[in-house]
């Protein structure tokens, strides 16, 4: 049941780390919420700005302990002082670094985008097209995902999010959509379908209450 598709989906974890998550949405924000203090007060002991393998590591350890109960699964994405990371982690803990990432029931065909049109070394404006494209594919294909888009593009030294209404996804172009065209003609006779049943029904309009 989605009550509200119009959610934030992206995750703040640290001024220069933020996650997208997919799953029961109550696990994936109270894990959030709960690896985002723990890291800030990591820190604040140590004096240093949080690095993105820490919250990997606090989160992989936390969903292997729970075993999968924790239904959550997470795209960790940021900035540090090593450099840009991209990082998933799965509801048992397991988690990989890729160049690009989706989960979620949408993931498949927001994959196949990404897989297609993906290059190293893209233009910030093109990757934000691809992503933009991307999620849009996974929203159009996928009942379970919402209507909005996300984007979030960090820099060491900035960070720039905002989110796409419904209304303006509905304006970017259908190339990524459109049908191949048909490479031969298809018809068939009559009689190719068996009829098990047939019913004809007369349907009665009150014109008043039209």
């Amino acid at each position: 049941m989605i009550v509200d598709g119009n959610c934030k989906k992206i995750h703040y974890l640290a001024d220069n780390i933020f996650c997208c998550g997919a799953g029961v949405v109550a696990d994936v924000e109270n894990l959030a919420q709960l690896v985002s203090s723990h890291i800030q007060l990591l820190s604040l002991n140590s004096g240093r700005a949080p690095l993105v393998c820490s919250f990997v590591r606090v989160m992989r350890q936390t969903l292997y302990r729970y075993q999968g109960y924790v239904t959550a699964a997470f795209i960790v994405g940021g900035v540090d002082d090593t450099g840009p990371h991209l990082v998933t982690i799965y509801p048992h803990g397991s988690s990989d670094a890729l160049p690009f990432a989706s989960m979620g029931t949408g993931g498949l065909a927001a994959m196949a985008v990404l897989e297609t049109n993906y290059r190293p070394k893209m233009k910030q404006n093109e990757a934000e097209d691809l992503v933009r494209n991307s999620i849009k594919a996974g929203v159009d294909n996928d009942l379970g995902s919402g209507s909005t888009i996300d984007i979030c593009t960090m820099k060491l030294d900035s960070v720039d999010r905002h989110q796409e209404t419904s209304a303006k996804v509905e304006t970017y172009s259908e190339e990524v959509y459109a049908r191949g065209m048909s490479e031969a003609e298809y018809s068939y006779r009559p009689g190719s379908s068996i009829i098990v049943t047939e019913e004809v029904k007369m349907l009665k309009f009150d014109q008043n209450r039209i």
